[in-house]
Formats: structure tokens, sequence, C-alpha cells
């Protein structure tokens, strides 16, 4: 078996395991898991601000503003304006996310297994696995600009609908 085909079925097997346990829940309350990762930053720590959702998710600030705008309409949390910089703004569960989070199985890890397996690494394998994926992202988005959009798949494929209620 050739290497690249090794290495992909590692990455499935990578995927798969990151994302096992937010697939059930996220059928159960049409939850994604990106926005079951950020409720879940957001009740530990309530009032957190965007910048520091988006950190603590490892994703850019727009991403994070859009996950926070979603979780806002479907009422899973509330955004108000911090009093000392009308910029910013303090995110806090409302008692609805605070529900779908008690929903969720006690194993559910919020996305923990790989940041943990990635910490077992020494120095010089993070460092190689970090270029590797430099290098294949950089592959990724140059493909991706070549390849035309599908049009057999609607765009929001997988977008969640709000539902009545969050009743376990």
């Amino acid at each position: 078996m050739p290497a690249s085909k090794r290495v992909l079925l590692q990455f499935r097997v990578i995927a798969n395991a990151v994302r096992s346990c937010a697939r059930s829940v996220g059928t159960t309350h049409a939850v994604a898991d990106r926005k079951l990762l950020a409720l879940s930053a957001i009740a530990q720590l309530p009032g957190m601000g965007v910048n520091e959702l988006a950190n603590a998710l490892g994703v850019r600030q727009p991403t994070a503003s859009q996950v926070v705008k979603a979780l806002a309409q479907r009422r899973l949390v509330q955004v108000q304006r911090d009093r000392r910089d009308r910029r910013a703004v303090k995110i806090q569960a409302t008692d609805d996310g605070l529900a779908v989070l008690r929903c969720l199985p006690a194993h559910f890890d919020f996305g923990d297994r790989l940041p943990r397996a990635l910490a077992q690494l020494d120095g010089a394998s993070l460092l190689r696995l970090e270029s590797g994926l430099t290098r294949l992202l950089a592959a990724l988005t140059r493909s991706a600009a070549l390849s035309e959009p599908r049009n057999d798949v609607p765009i929001d494929a997988g977008a969640a609908q709000p539902g009545p209620s969050h009743d376990c």
C-alpha cells in the first residue's frame, strides 16, 4: 500500500475519533460539534469575549463570531456589549444552552482527545507533523482553488435546524 494511502487512512481514523461523540450528540440535539465545543467553553468561562472563544477553539475570530451568532439565534447563548469597551461583547450560556450541555453523555470529551494525544508526542515529532501538515494544507488550498464547486451538494446540507426544546 502506498504511503499516501496509509496516511489517508490514518487521517480518517483521526477524524472519526474526534467526531465520534459529537456525531451522536449533534444528531440528538441538532447542534453541530463545533457549536457544542463553543457552548462548553462559554459555559466554563461565562463572560468570555469572541477573541477568547476563538483562542479556546483554535479558530480565527470571524469563525468564532459566526458560531456565537448561530448559538445566539438558537437562544443557547446571550451576547451583551461590554460596558467599558462597546466594541467588545461578553458571551454567556443561557438556561437552554446549559440544558443542552447537561444532556450530553458523560463521556463526551469536547475534542480533548486530539490535544491530549498531541501533547504526548515529543517536540521533534510535533515539528515534523506540523511541517508535513503545513505542506498538505498548502496543497489542499491549491487544489481547492483549481476545482469547481459541486452542484450536487446543497451548501447547508448538514446545517442544524432549531428545535423546539432541549429535552434529553
